[in-house]
């Protein structure tokens, strides 16, 4: 079993993420932003945007610990209080307390160590492994790239967003409203194969540079979104894209066909079984019920009266 520690930007999004890359996911235990799964195999947790770490989990009370998982018989105590009431720095010394006892020693420069979460619901004790680089996220973050957008979307949310549609090495993915290629990107980073389109020149240029800056190739056009069957003549495993947003009502009218007339033009660009993933500023949206499956929907609050909606189809 393993647990991890999830992003508090939006946990159910977070958790999907992790079942996106896992084999034979299944949750025992969700609370707060620690999630206690199963998976057949070990997933890849450097993969993830919204995991800070992951580790195996060795239970709930000190007693139930196998110590045999250490290589070493010195251990270092790394407790995180998340909200629990409980003084970090008594349980840590209980902790400590109880491994001198079982004849192990305590020691804060060992690589070995026991990670534990306190929560309100109680302690949670893994053996670490794998800790987010948050600095490699921070270098592709769209202030660092070439071609700056400022509504471009967080680096680890489009990680997990890229992650959900179910993009991984060798997949082809379409983002038809490209912007400044940020989900490209993290979709290149994952070893997919991207495609993007703009209705403008600038945008298309920016996303060519921004992921040839992180040596990174993209086959990016500038096209209408409602073209793009014309313009790549096939179907892709992945689409994934935020689409234009605004309030204004002169707007409101214009967008809301936009968002219409893309979600049924879109049948024509998935494969079946495909997934796509659409980001708005829309709390519902008008689609094909017949055609596509509504998997999930996230919101994440972006600042003042921004949030933005994100909606999982899968082609049936």
């Amino acid at each position: 079993m393993y647990l991890a520690l999830l992003s508090g930007k939006n946990t159910e999004m977070a958790k999907d993420e992790i079942f996106s890359i896992s084999s034979s996911f299944k949750e025992t235990n969700l609370n707060g932003r620690i999630v206690v799964f199963d998976s057949c195999k070990t997933p890849d947790f450097s993969l993830l945007g919204l995991t800070h770490e992951a580790g195996i989990f060795l239970g709930k009370n000190i007693e139930d610990v196998d110590f045999n998982v250490f290589l070493s018989q010195n251990i270092k105590i790394s407790v995180l209080n998340l909200d629990s009431e409980q003084n970090s720095l008594l349980f840590s010394k209980e902790i400590g307390e109880f491994i001198s006892k079982k004849g192990l020693k305590v020691d804060f420069k060992s690589m070995d160590i026991l990670r534990v979460y306190l929560t309100k619901g109680g302690a949670y004790f893994t053996k670490p492994v794998f800790v987010q680089d948050k600095k490699e996220f921070a270098k592709r973050a769209s202030p660092k790239r070439n071609f700056f957008m400022p509504t471009s979307i967080d680096s680890m949310v489009a990680r997990a967003l890229v992650n959900i549609t179910g993009a991984k090495k060798g997949a082809t993915v379409l983002d038809p409203f490209c912007g400044s290629g940020g989900l490209l990107l993290e979709a290149a980073a994952v070893g997919a194969e991207v495609y993007g389109c703009d209705i403008e020149d600038k945008c298309v240029n920016g996303t060519i540079e921004n992921l040839e800056q992180f040596g990174y190739l993209v086959t990016a056009v500038t096209s209408d979104a409602m073209d793009v069957k014309k313009v790549f003549k096939k179907k892709f495993d992945c689409v994934v894209t935020d689409l234009p947003f605004g309030k204004s009502s002169k707007m409101l009218k214009e967008k809301q066909k936009l968002y219409k007339d893309f979600l049924y033009y879109v049948l024509g660009l998935v494969k079946k079984n495909g997934r796509v993933v659409i980001g708005c500023d829309e709390e519902k949206l008008d689609y094909p019920k017949k055609e596509l499956f509504l998997e999930n929907k996230f919101s994440i609050y972006i600042h003042k009266s921004m949030t933005r909606h994100f909606f999982v189809f899968t082609k049936k």
